[in-house]
């Protein structure tokens, strides 16, 4: 029994039996193996694949007739194939050359240590695992030296490279030697000329330069709208633009306006006022402090302020204010008096309550009291309300709590502290008001305390 190797490839011509193969594709197509002549056990194995090679071993049909396996794609070097036929071994080799035709060797890659020219029959060639025929060798009926073909393909190569080399001759090529390389003007540079790769067949020397088209004054610089310009000429660094520039005009009167000058102001330029429709300009030094400038027709005169300052008086007693104008609102304000003195009159304005101010608060709710209420209407005949007071430091109101649905002995109103440390009544803790109509007033010592009034 025989174990025999026949190798093919998805894109190769036919495999031929017992015979290795370096003709394969880097195209990651499939190979196939067929044991050629078949025992009772055909079992395959992969001794050694390329080192770019991620894919052949896992793929391998481990036993059968037939296997097969998938390169990697762009994988090269040697695949060794072992096929064992029911306990007799062959190994052959497949290879994929490298990009410039040489073939890579597989590790451990096996011949006949008794292989020469005169034992180099049948026997030697069936020994040697890569035995494909090298046509114009000693290998042209069958290989029997292994990788040894492999390093002659390199050898070769290398032998070949280093005959075509040439030898050093750099200084041939300098401008004015034998064989010099053409060079030639450089182009001039014009403003908005496109890139490009160039058609010249010349080379540039490396001291060479480019001509620029010298500058032409920079043109003046007016109101105008910005624009790229259409000038082919470059601009030096310390070019200077002039600029235009002309006396501000006078004028009482007119509106205001972007204008349609072409010129530009300096920086100190200063405008004439007329105070008649004179030439004479107004000086700064017949306005005296407190004035201002007022127009009369055409005229701009000095003027002052009118009604002189305002005093705020609380009950007669004068208080500091910058203020200039009071607003006074509400029902019943009144005022009265002329010339300098003024008089308000706010009702109920004598201490105490203050102004009133009433709202109704519906239950079931919370309900804050404000430093600004004074009369609360509560109804519970829905739920019980709770009304929770201000700080009694913040203010000095009067709350008056009135029942106006006779609910409070059903839903109670609680008066609810709004800070731990308050009292009601000297106590800490909130008040009840539990009476149906009841109507209840409470006051605040400007401190911690409220009181039942």
């Amino acid at each position: 029994m025989a174990a025999i190797i026949k190798i093919d490839q998805v894109g190769l011509p036919a495999g031929v039996a017992d015979q290795s193969r370096s003709d394969g594709l880097a195209t990651g197509a499939v190979v196939t193996l067929t044991s050629v002549s078949p025992g009772t056990s055909n079992t395959w194995a992969l001794l050694w694949t390329p080192d770019a090679d991620t894919t052949a071993y896992a793929s391998l049909t481990p036993s059968g007739v037939t296997a097969t396996f998938t390169p990697t794609v762009g994988a090269r070097g040697t695949y060794r194939i072992q096929l064992t036929v029911d306990g007799v071994v062959s190994i052959r080799t497949f290879s994929v050359r490298t990009a410039d035709g040489l073939r890579i060797p597989a590790l451990n890659e096996g011949a006949s240590a008794d292989a020469s020219l005169i034992n180099a029959g049948a026997g030697m060639i069936a020994v040697s695992e890569t035995n494909e025929p090298i046509a114009g060798t000693h290998f042209s009926g069958g290989s029997y030296g292994g990788w040894y073909s492999a390093l002659v393909e390199l050898y070769t190569k290398i032998g070949d490279i280093i005959a075509g080399a040439p030898a050093l001759h750099a200084s041939t090529h300098v401008p004015g030697a034998t064989d010099a390389l053409l060079t030639a003007i450089a182009g001039a540079i014009a403003i908005g000329d496109t890139a490009a790769i160039g058609a010249a067949a010349s080379f540039s020397r490396s001291d060479h330069r480019h001509s620029l088209a010298a500058p032409a004054a920079p043109v003046d610089v007016t109101k105008a709208a910005a624009a790229a310009g259409s000038s082919t000429a470059p601009a030096r660094a310390d070019h200077k633009h002039d600029i235009t520039t002309a006396a501000p005009t006078t004028g009482i009167g007119a509106a205001n306006s972007e204008g349609a000058a072409s010129t530009l102001a300096r920086s100190d330029h200063s405008h004439a006022l007329r105070t008649t429709t004179g030439p004479t300009d107004l000086a700064m030094g017949a306005i005296a402090d407190g004035e201002f400038l007022k127009r009369v027709g055409a005229t701009i005169v000095s003027a002052t302020v009118s009604g002189g300052t305002q005093t705020v008086q609380d009950e007669g007693a004068t208080q500091s204010s910058t203020v200039t104008t009071f607003n006074f609102t509400g029902a019943g304000v009144t005022a009265s008096g002329g010339g300098a003195t003024a008089t308000i009159n706010i009702p109920g304005g004598s201490g105490g309550g203050g102004i009133v101010d009433r709202r109704t608060v519906t239950g079931p709710t919370t309900a804050a009291v404000a430093t600004t209420d004074h009369l609360i209407l509560v109804d519970t005949s829905g739920g019980a309300v709770t009304l929770t007071l201000p700080d009694p430091a913040t203010t000095d109101r009067i709350y008056e709590i009135k029942d106006i649905a006779g609910t409070f002995g059903t839903n109670a109103c609680t008066l609810a502290r709004t800070t731990g440390t308050d009292q009601i009544e000297g106590l800490a803790a909130n008040y009840l008001l539990e009476a149906n109509w009841q109507i209840q007033r409470i006051g605040s010592n400007g401190a911690t305390k409220w009181y039942l009034l």
